[in-house]
């Protein structure tokens, strides 16, 4: 985003490696989504999605775009439903 201050971030994402199991085919690596909110300076854990991706690629580009885009984590799930993965 031209121009854009990261010291004006309000939200920031990130992709974090996970582990899930599925009685159907066992533990498998997946993607989690992590949600920040900015207060006084701190970063505080807002919101923690599971299961969004395995493709590590898609997970960082989701979060990247998701914190240039300063998405509301109020937003976010409705936003994963709309990627073709």
């Amino acid at each position: 985003m031209e121009g854009f201050n990261k010291m004006n971030q309000l939200w920031r994402y990130a992709a974090k490696l996970e582990w899930q199991y599925h009685p159907s085919f066992g533990w498998y690596e997946t993607y989690l989504l992590l949600a920040e909110r900015k207060l006084c300076n701190n970063w505080k854990q807002i919101e923690i999605i599971h299961d969004v991706t395995t493709k590590r690629m898609m997970a960082k580009k989701i979060a990247s775009l998701c914190t240039e885009i300063q998405l509301s984590p109020v937003h976010i799930r409705d936003m994963i439903g709309c990627i073709d993965m």
